[in-house]
């Protein structure tokens, strides 16, 4: 049995992407590695280069201006990579999350129960969708609480929804993967930059993904307001972080007060309010979206 992992990349220097911390918490299961970085390069290739010697890197032209807005969709560069995988299980995580070292056994044990299970296409992780800083997360349904980041190779799996999900190829139509929940963990560290990192890099994705009414406005702000939420969104985070990621946390220059949160409901928010309350009670997913299907 063989792993390959992979991951894809834009400007990780420039935009403060933990994508050394998110590799290096999956070399030790893997055989090979694979990284999509896109270009223009900004000594992205240099700092993963200088984790593994035998990382294949893969290099993409990132042209967002040329492409039609909403046509844009980061599972284009994540289907480069997956596609060059060789490996009997593929292990896939964005940039910015990280695998905790304890799981790694567990991810291992469950790629070798299952490697005859053909009915188990993939394995659904727990995510934890770290908040304005490493000790709070979110807990809406916005935010899913797993999502499917390991793969059978071999089967047509393609990515979807802005490298949210995969989908297997059956003729014309496309369907979601079969998967084991094997209780393994996830930690998203996008939302967890200094607040005038963090609202660069979302002008940067604005730029293919924005209305031009929606991208000039975030131009004015000097800084993203990670306090626009409710704080019933938000829960304490007392679990430990993967090792990897220690020096980042101990040089953290900001402080997120979940005591200065401000929401100002709307109709919309409050019918977001009553669906999340609804699956809370039945402690299932009763609406959308919906990533896989899990069978064991």
């Amino acid at each position: 049995m063989t792993v390959s992992g992979f991951t894809f990349v834009y400007h990780a220097l420039e935009l403060d992407f933990p994508v050394a911390e998110s590799i290096k918490s999956m070399l030790p299961i893997c055989d090979e590695f694979i990284v999509n970085v896109g270009l223009p390069d900004d000594g992205t290739i240099d700092l993963i280069k200088s984790l593994d010697a035998n990382i294949k890197i893969i290099t993409t032209p990132w042209y967002p201006k040329k492409i039609k807005k909403g046509a844009w969709r980061y599972d284009q560069f994540e289907d480069i990579a997956l596609f060059s995988c060789q490996g009997d299980w593929i292990f896939f995580l964005q940039a910015d999350e990280v695998v905790h070292e304890e799981d790694l056994p567990k991810i291992k044990e469950a790629m070798s129960k299952y490697a005859d299970d053909l009915e188990v296409e993939g394995f659904l992780l727990k995510y934890y969708h770290l908040w304005g800083g490493y000790n709070f997360y979110r807990i809406d349904r916005g935010w899913p609480a797993g999502g499917v980041r390991i793969v059978r190779n071999g089967i047509n799996v393609y990515s979807g929804a802005g490298s949210q999900k995969f989908y297997i190829a059956e003729g014309k139509k496309l369907r979601y993967l079969k998967v084991a929940d094997i209780g393994a963990r996830v930690y998203h560290y996008g939302w967890v930059r200094n607040p005038k990192m963090m609202q660069k890099k979302s002008v940067v994705v604005g730029e293919y993904e924005a209305s031009a009414e929606k991208l000039s406005k975030m131009k004015t702000q000097k800084a993203f307001d990670f306090y626009n939420v409710k704080p019933g969104y938000l829960a304490v985070f007392d679990d430990s972080h993967p090792k990897v990621m220690q020096d980042r946390i101990n040089k953290q220059n900001w402080v997120f007060d979940p005591s200065k949160c401000h929401h100002k409901p709307t109709l919309k928010s409050l019918l977001y309010d009553l669906e999340w309350l609804i699956e809370r009670s039945l402690k299932r997913q009763i609406f959308g979206p919906h990533y896989c299907k899990i069978v064991r």
